[in-house]
């Protein structure tokens, strides 16, 4: 058996962590990715515990709600797409809706900085 030891390349990640998805509304692509300290959403931690910041990524219409402080209709959007992904009963919205609300408001507190364009291939990711 030969012990050849081959070096590794790190090569940078295209797709966000979280994958290619909104944070808010989970629809694909990544547009936008903005920078957040972390915040406690239902009693965890939404980044790793013990990590000071993350990324938060948005589809293109998350991001321009997002860069607009139109927080109420980024939670309306994120409530229509998470009831109709789990098809969620009626009775059941309205508690739905204050979870993402509070995501909504702890991320706009939270929110470091402006947004940066989601890579779309290598070369984006090489020149950040």
């Amino acid at each position: 058996m030969s012990s050849t030891r081959q070096s590794q390349t790190p090569s940078a990640c295209i797709v966000p962590r979280g994958g290619d998805h909104c944070d808010f509304c989970s629809t694909p692509p990544v547009f936008k990715v903005y920078r957040c300290a972390n915040f406690v959403a239902k009693g965890r931690p939404v980044f790793a515990k013990g990590v000071a910041a993350g990324s938060w990524a948005a589809c293109r219409k998350c991001a321009e709600l997002v860069d607009q402080g139109k927080w109420n209709d980024l939670t309306q959007r994120a409530v229509r797409k998470f009831v109709k992904r789990h098809r969620v009963a009626r009775d059941e919205v309205a508690g739905v809706r204050a979870q993402l609300a509070e995501i909504s408001r702890s991320f706009a507190l939270n929110k470091i900085g402006t947004a940066h364009p989601a890579a779309k291939n290598v070369q984006d990711v090489q020149g950040i």
